[in-house]
């Protein structure tokens, strides 16, 4: 009985580290800088870009 409340602990301890560790990551923050000035509209593109992995299929 002994051996499985070790197992026991062990794996909350072991799940307690792994949520920690995954909440962890998901509150990084990312800084970025840019010119709000900037006049990005000419280099909008919503066309497909030709892929030459696509020609062996036809």
């Amino acid at each position: 009985m002994r051996v499985f409340k070790a197992k026991v602990r062990f794996v909350m301890m072991v799940a307690v580290f792994l949520s920690g560790l995954i909440m962890g990551s998901c509150a990084t923050k990312i800084n970025y800088s840019y010119d709000p000035g900037m006049n990005f509209t000419g280099l909008k593109s919503y066309t497909w870009d030709y892929s030459s992995s696509l020609d062996k299929w036809q």
